[in-house]
């Protein structure tokens, strides 16, 4: 059973949505279905105090891998989220989703190599 946390970054002005990530969900309900244990964090539904408060759970929670949704209004957001897992959660391999990692993936690997592991392309379940 491995670890896995599943993370919407925040986003900027009012394009961000709050609410239920209906697409983390799914992929929390696949991991859970074969053994993992899964935590998903909402970084768009948090105060900056909760957000703080993450950060640290991350960190101590040590999760193996990471699932971000990356869309073009998150992703300076998702950008310092992969530096601080980078520097604080050991081997952890991070993996990026949604519209603007898979639209622009190889671009996207090849600017953050040092963030992102894989690139996930179109609906998460089956590949996770």
């Amino acid at each position: 059973m491995s670890k896995v946390a599943l993370i919407n970054p925040r986003g900027f002005g009012s394009i961000s949505e709050r609410g239920t990530h209906f697409g983390l969900g799914y992929l929390a309900s696949v991991c859970r279905d074969v053994g993992h244990e899964v935590r998903v964090f909402a970084f768009d539904n948090m105060s900056s105090n909760e957000e703080a408060t993450c950060y640290t759970t991350l960190s101590s929670w040590q999760p193996l891998v990471v699932g971000m949704t990356i869309h073009s209004f998150n992703l300076s957001s998702a950008r310092k989220l992969a530096t601080h897992l980078r520097r604080t959660v050991d081997h952890v391999f991070i993996v990026a989703g949604g519209i603007h990692a898979s639209t622009c993936d190889e671009r996207f690997l090849r600017d953050m190599e040092e963030l992102f592991d894989a690139v996930c392309i179109g609906e998460g379940e089956l590949t996770l």
